[in-house]
């Protein structure tokens, strides 16, 4: 059987913005992950801490973790927010 990747679009926000991989931080990265991957799937192919990764859009919809991915989606990663 042969697998087949997909390419999304990653987008860090908060504390996860130190690891994005590329020179400039504000723009997307794009990520390949087996079709048939979740968004934690992609988060794990950057490395991303699981105690930070805490919200998770696709396409501007609020997902969890464990949602599939499509190619060419666009998923940005959030920290938890906290203030006073």
């Amino acid at each position: 059987m042969i697998e087949t990747t997909i390419q999304v679009q990653v987008k860090l926000y908060g504390l996860l913005r130190p690891h994005h991989p590329g020179p400039n931080r504000s723009l997307p990265v794009t990520v390949a992950v087996p079709a048939g991957a979740t968004a934690r799937q992609v988060a794990e192919a950057l490395n991303l801490p699981p105690k930070l990764t805490r919200l998770v859009f696709i396409n501007d919809l609020q997902v969890g973790l464990d949602d599939p991915v499509q190619a060419n989606d666009r998923v940005n990663f959030f920290t938890s927010v906290v203030g006073g």
